[in-house]
């Protein structure tokens, strides 16, 4: 059985990848509950220091910008400075972000041009090219916007503003995210990690949708308004953007089950 380093496995997507792996790998978990530290090269040097097949790092949050750089920027050096002087390199699966590519009103893929506006997505294309300028074995995973149920978010909030007539603050109506739900993001990684892949880079995403968009699916099925206030922000300043059908579902020959439309409808019916 090949074993799996999921780092950051408390997480949203940690916590759902474990449970997805757990019959099929040997998994390694730490995460900042544990007291590790990715930041301390020392930890990770002891961590390391087993066999392992495949290190999955999906930490990256974090409450202040100096924290979020040590998790991101320093963590990711500090694996590629402990794996290099290894002699059976572990396969690194980067997870980073489409909000690397910041705003484009263009359709994108793995090959745009990358200008991200907030600190997070800054510090995660820094450790993209660190990686990318290595000669290890890794794959760059920039994840659209992961949703389900019970996450915080857009999608969570729309559904409860809708059945609790509560006003819902947007930042920008017409604003762009790709979106894909948490059960097809973990079938895609599982299945990446059974696959030769051709390529360092891969978008993880699904459908296209603008808030508004989002709105009216759920007012045109239920026939009632929601309330929004919409701040306008600048679409600039959000990363608003598409993402163009990702390679890899092709690739590695998937199709996502869960369409956002049909969810959307289903967990209000749900709740009604």
């Amino acid at each position: 059985m090949k074993t799996v380093l999921l780092i950051g496995s408390s997480g949203f997507l940690g916590s759902h990848l474990k449970k997805r792996l757990k019959n099929k790998y040997k998994l390694i978990c730490v995460n900042r509950k544990k007291q590790f530290d990715i930041g301390d090269f020392n930890q990770v040097k002891i961590l390391l220091n087993r066999k392992i097949d495949f290190i999955i790092n999906l930490s990256g949050q974090a409450s202040t910008k100096k924290n979020m750089f040590n998790t991101i920027v320093r963590g990711n050096e500090n694996i590629t400075n402990v794996i290099k002087n290894k002699k059976i390199k572990p396969m690194v699966y980067f997870i980073s972000t489409t909000l690397v590519y910041g705003f484009s009103n263009k359709l994108l893929n793995e090959q745009s041009k990358l200008a991200p506006s907030l600190n997070y997505s800054k510090f995660k294309k820094i450790s993209e090219l660190h990686y990318l300028k290595s000669n290890l074995n890794f794959k760059i995973l920039r994840v659209a916007n992961v949703y389900s149920s019970k996450k915080n978010g857009i999608i969570k909030n729309l559904i409860n503003c809708f059945l609790y007539k509560k006003k819902l603050n947007v930042t920008n109506i017409k604003s762009y995210r790709n979106y894909i739900h948490v059960d097809d993001f973990t079938n895609i990684v599982d299945k990446m990690l059974r696959k030769k892949l051709h390529h360092n880079i891969y978008n993880i995403g699904y459908e296209n949708f603008s808030i508004h968009e989002l709105i009216k699916i759920i007012e045109t099925k239920f026939k009632n308004k929601l309330i929004y206030n919409n701040n306008n922000c600048k679409l600039s300043e959000i990363s608003s953007h598409k993402i163009s059908n990702p390679r890899l579902l092709s690739e590695i020959n998937y199709n996502p089950q869960i369409k956002m439309k049909k969810f959307l409808i289903k967990e209000i019916k749900n709740e009604t």
